[in-house]
């Protein structure tokens, strides 16, 4: 629950306590404009000013510079990434359109992903993933990218695995 805290997500319980749905905020200049929403297992909808042109899920939490950064799939990767790494102060974001759009979202943030030293991408760990890679590594300066394998499709399935350990190992 903190570690979801930390990004403003927040989980909505039906009356017996399980989670049926994970609201994401997005944002623009910081402040929110809208929700994704995630209906468990995994359908998507929205409630406000979502989509491509909003910041990076999570970037609304790194207003000042710091060594690294990792760029990862998708919101649960990102809370997973972070909550195995937050010793070693990596600041952790993923696009809030998915892999297909990452390059692009990537692209309009730039600026952002420039005041890092070292850029870690981390998309999936399958064809779609690998593609993801290799387009947000065209945008982004090229002498600061470092492509993260996972060990198994994403972080969040290594995480509820038990297995946040790889998660670091991976990273590093």
């Amino acid at each position: 629950p903190d570690w979801l805290k930390f990004f403003g997500h927040m989980v909505k319980r039906d009356s017996k306590g399980v989670a049926t749905a994970i609201y994401y905020p997005e944002t623009e200049n910081d402040k929110v404009t809208g929700f994704k929403i995630r209906s468990l297992p995994k359908r998507f909808s929205k409630v406000g000013r979502t989509g491509k042109s909003s910041q990076l899920s999570g970037q609304f939490r790194y207003r000042s510079n710091n060594k690294r950064i990792a760029y990862v799939g998708g919101e649960n990767d990102k809370v997973a990434v972070w909550g195995s790494l937050r010793k070693y102060d990596v600041h952790v974001v993923s696009p809030t359109t998915g892999e297909g759009s990452a390059a692009d979202q990537a692209a309009m943030q730039y600026e952002f992903f420039d005041r890092y030293d070292e850029i870690y991408v981390g998309m999936d760990g399958d064809e779609k993933g690998f593609e993801a890679n290799e387009n947000i590594a065209k945008v982004l300066p090229a002498d600061k990218v470092k492509i993260i394998r996972w060990s198994d499709n994403d972080p969040h399935k290594l995480l509820e695995n038990d297995r946040s350990h790889q998660i670091v190992r991976d990273f590093f």
